[in-house]
């Protein structure tokens, strides 16, 4: 059996263009931080913190506006194989009667990310 050169060439490209692109699940950071109101800088109990693509990633604010979101992963297709990079955990930040907030914030090595600054919300105006 004789292998064509074109079939050759076109098994290698494939070989090489694909390499790395597995599917595994790629690591979400430990978040810990608070949620306060804008303008009075109280604490909101009860504001939902999620990941933005990722709705089943989240929790819920404590009486004091603190949250701790637990590390997780996502499954998905991705062309870099794991290892140790910066992590990123796009979130937002919902309440009744206020704004939503989405930002990214992005984790070290280490897989958490404090943040150090609370998030603030802003009232909603009523319609």
């Amino acid at each position: 059996m004789r292998i064509r050169p074109t079939n050759l060439l076109l098994a290698s490209l494939i070989g090489v263009l694909g390499q790395g692109c597995v599917v595994f699940p790629y690591p979400t950071p430990e978040v810990k931080g608070a949620v306060v109101d804008a303008a009075t800088k109280k604490p909101i109990a009860g504001a939902r913190v999620e990941a933005r693509k990722h709705k089943r990633i989240s929790c819920v604010t404590a009486s004091d506006g603190s949250f701790d979101l637990a590390a997780n992963h996502i499954w998905g297709p991705c062309f870099l194989m794991p290892g140790d990079y910066f992590l990123r955990a796009p979130l937002s930040f919902k309440a009744p009667g206020y704004h939503t907030v989405t930002n990214d914030f992005y984790g070290g090595r280490d897989g958490r990310v404090v943040l150090t600054q609370p998030i603030e919300l802003q009232r909603a105006l009523p319609q």
